[in-house]
């Protein structure tokens, strides 16, 4: 079943309504035979209460942190005293619990991934990437992403990339490239921009995707721009002669 809307998007405007949503299960709490859910997904928290005689009930009881989790339910206003502003004055009244995906008692908790060893976190990057701080910080790196490339494509750049190769040679395509083809490639678009007289021959071991652009505005593109958001990754601008005008650290 496709979810209502994301979790962020219920207001007052949705109360007495019945809601579907998708997410995991940030915390799970029994108080005195009602389970209640703190059901997560990108855009916020909503608490989800079970009553014992729901048909929502028998599979709620079987669910964990971090289970990923389908929840049906009235959306209505919390009792009072218990609201805590916002989407806190809301709760959903659960008819339906649906478990998507189980899953492993996680390594660290989410909530508390600030004072968890980066190397931890790193190596557990999927559920670090889970925390709120760095959802929020996905987004905006989104929104800046789409913000320039927006801007870019009303100045009438064209986006670099006819080929690009990261770190791991895979390339845009989304196909393995064997590390010697790679370095073949490299080999002949280093060798194209010598002859185009942009590098001379000592000077061949450009990033690739400074090749590819400047070998793009040779091609008649006039205004390219490649921009990298990846770790590792950088942001490469040549002018309309071909020439590199930036090459910057990545945005990630």
């Amino acid at each position: 079943m496709k979810r209502t809307c994301y979790v962020g998007d219920l207001n007052e405007t949705h109360a007495g309504q019945t809601v579907t949503l998708q997410g995991w299960v940030n915390r799970r709490r029994d108080l005195g035979g009602l389970i209640f859910l703190e059901l997560r997904d990108r855009s916020g928290v909503v608490q989800v209460e079970v009553e014992p005689g729901s048909p929502a009930f028998a599979e709620a009881n079987t669910v964990r942190a971090e289970y990923v989790v389908e929840v049906e339910g009235r959306f209505q206003p919390r009792p009072e005293g218990q609201r805590k502003g916002g989407l806190g004055d809301y709760e959903v009244m659960a008819s339906r619990v649906k478990v998507l995906n189980a899953a492993k008692t996680p390594p660290f908790e989410l909530e508390k991934g600030d004072a968890v060893a980066e190397d931890i976190r790193l190596k557990y990057r999927y559920l670090d990437l889970r925390r709120g701080e760095m959802q929020r910080g996905l987004m905006l790196r989104s929104k800046a992403v789409a913000a320039v490339t927006s801007f870019l494509d009303a100045e009438g750049f064209v986006r670099g990339g006819v080929v690009e190769l990261d770190d791991f040679g895979v390339d845009a395509g989304g196909a393995a490239v064997e590390h010697d083809e790679a370095v073949e490639l490299e080999n002949h678009l280093g060798a194209a921009l010598e002859a185009a007289g942009h590098v001379d021959g000592a000077d061949v071991a450009v990033d690739a995707g400074a090749l590819v652009l400047a070998l793009g505005h040779d091609g008649g593109a006039e205004g390219v721009v490649d921009l990298g958001v990846g770790a590792g990754e950088g942001v490469v601008e040549a002018d309309a002669e071909g020439d590199v005008l930036r090459d910057d650290e990545g945005l990630g």
